[in-house]
Parts: C-alpha cells; structure tokens; sequence
C-alpha cells in the first residue's frame, strides 16, 4: 500500500509513459510478471532516462542488471543532487538495500550513511533516516558489529522519540 501511495505521488510528476506504467504497476495483483512484461517495463523505463526507477523494478525482480543501473541512475542523480536531495538521497538509499541483498552489508553501510548525508537535515525527513538507520543496523548486524549496530538502532529510536514529541508540541501549541 505504501510504494502504491509513493507511485501515485511520483506520478503526478512524471512523464505520461511512466504514469502509464506506474498505472499498470498499480493494477498489478502479484502475479508473476513474465519475462517479456518485465522487459516492456524496463524498455519503458529506459525509453525516458528513468534510471533509478529501472533499478529499483531490476531490484524487485532478482535481475542481476540492478547493480548497473543503480549506478548509473547515481552517476546522473548526483549532477542534479543540489537541485533534487531527495531523489539523490532514496537512490542511494535504494543501492544500500541493493547492496545488502547481495551480501555485501560493507558497502550498503557507506550508501546509507552518504544518503543521510545528503539529507542532513533530520526534521525534514525523519522517516528516511529513522529507515536508514534501521537498515544501517541491519547491516552492522551481518557484518557481526553488534555494537554499531546497537548504536545505529538507538539513533533510530531517538529521532522517532523527538519527531513524536515536536509533534506533540506542535499541536499542543496549535490548539492554544
């Protein structure tokens, strides 16, 4: 429900073919995609430079290809990071799981601490680094530093503890 909500949010500001595309990913009942339909969706994808979205559906469905596009879709996002934080910040993000996925939780630990980077600012977006953190600790998990792995849970722990109580704040100043 959550990438459905997220897809209908980017498609407003997407290109007709990839809001056709996304339209069809909402549809989408779970059934396994053949390897024909995914090739359209990745065409698609490709057809309007959408290299971060051709990643993340590569990612998806086990394609070996992911890798590849996640740093190319890096390479273009990176030129545009000062302009576009947050698309520059989920893609690295998204190469972190990526890189995880793979076994090696090293690399996706550096993605995920140069994504918060980008996006420095906690209050703006303390979902993605509550998220960050969490898979940060997951991969500290596998890497068998449980120290900093605990460290990386306790930060996630805090950021959800002071975002709930500014907005406790918030309303409470709001309704005065």
């Amino acid at each position: 429900e959550t990438l459905r909500i997220a897809f209908q949010k980017m498609m407003k500001d997407e290109k007709a073919s990839v809001k056709g595309l996304l339209i069809q990913l909402r549809n989408w009942n779970g059934e396994k995609l053949s390897a024909e339909e995914q090739q359209d969706m990745f065409d698609g994808l490709k057809k309007v430079n959408d290299l971060h979205s051709l990643a993340v559906f590569q990612h998806f469905f086990g394609q070996d290809e992911a890798g590849a596009s996640y740093t190319a879709a890096l390479q273009a996002l990176e030129k545009e990071s000062r302009r576009a934080p947050g698309r520059y910040a989920l893609c690295l993000s998204d190469y972190g799981r990526w890189l995880a996925s793979v076994g090696q939780p090293r690399k996706a630990c550096a993605q995920y601490e140069q994504a918060r980077d980008v996006i420095s600012n906690e209050n703006a977006a303390p979902l993605f680094h509550v998220t960050s953190w969490c898979l940060d600790a997951d991969s500290r998990r596998k890497l068998g530093e449980w120290s900093k792995a605990e460290k990386s849970l306790k930060t996630a722990q805090d950021l959800v503890k002071k975002h709930l109580e500014d907005r406790k704040s918030t309303r409470l100043n709001s309704s005065h």
